[in-house]
């Protein structure tokens, strides 16, 4: 896949970027909250009668903002096509059917159910997307060097300082992150957004599928604390990524990789 347009952007452009596509994505979240409140009373409210009229005139008008912002132009629009079409192109097809489901739906409740699942369904996309320009920009923002990093991706890892850590797929996708991130910790809910299948299961209202991810992130941990040890000759149970903060997240120590690099 070719990298996203928004990598060839400089600092300001980038930071200018996530800034729209953050708040674009908080607009939604904050709309899907309300969506959430209308709907308690919806179940209660007698058909023709005003208060059904009203809420069922506040559940178009909410279609047709989301939709707005789905659609809106600007300073990401390229680079939001862009996002769409490589990184969920089969999410179009749904967001379509949710918005049919919408403009068919009669009953009130009905109605507020299609419409709740359909402002769920573009906030997460464009909270994927605020993200994703993020990772960008933090590498920006962190990197010692922006054109000649202290960590690269490589085809079987990552590169720390010259040294190769092997680890693949998620697990080298998260160490990536660590080291874009070494001024702050970061959470399960972070960590959660490299991939969908963690992500959906912190979305999920079970305590047990919450717990079964939360344990998928630690190991994920684990196994990269252990290829840290390996490629920099570590005592067994030392680990240069932990867990620290009042917020409880993880961070790998650069100073202290720095030191074993040399």
């Amino acid at each position: 896949m070719k990298n996203a347009p928004w990598d060839a952007d400089d600092r300001e452009v980038l930071r200018e970027k996530w800034r729209l596509a953050s708040e674009t994505a908080s607009w939604c979240e904050r709309l899907l909250h309300e969506v959430e409140i209308l709907r308690i009373p919806v179940n209660n409210v007698a058909e023709q009668t005003p208060e059904h009229d009203e809420l069922a005139v506040d559940a178009r008008n909410m279609f047709i903002a989301v939709g707005q912002k789905l659609f809106e132009s600007g300073l990401t629009m390229a680079d939001w096509k862009w996002f769409v079409e490589n990184r969920i192109p089969d999410e179009p097809d749904q967001w379509q059917k949710l918005g049919e489901h919408c403009q068919q739906a009669e009953k009130l409740n009905d109605l507020f159910r299609c419409l709740e699942e359909f402002v769920r369904a573009i906030a997460k996309a464009k909270r994927k997307f605020a993200d994703s320009i993020r990772l960008s920009l933090n590498a920006w923002e962190e990197a010692d060097n922006p054109n000649t990093s202290w960590f690269q991706r490589a085809d079987n890892g990552v590169r720390l300082h010259g040294t190769l850590v092997e680890v693949r797929g998620r697990n080298a996708d998260v160490l990536f992150f660590l080291c874009q991130r070494t001024s702050r910790p970061s959470t399960y809910e972070d960590l959660a957004r490299l991939s969908e299948t963690w992500q959906d299961g912190l979305d999920v209202a079970d305590d047990d599928v919450t717990k079964s991810t939360q344990s998928n992130i630690r190991t994920c941990i684990n196994e990269i604390n252990k290829a840290l040890r390996k490629s920099f000759n570590l005592e067994p149970k030392q680990n240069l990524v932990k867990l620290v903060g009042q917020k409880r997240g993880w961070k790998l120590n650069k100073d202290l990789l720095q030191e074993y690099s040399q």
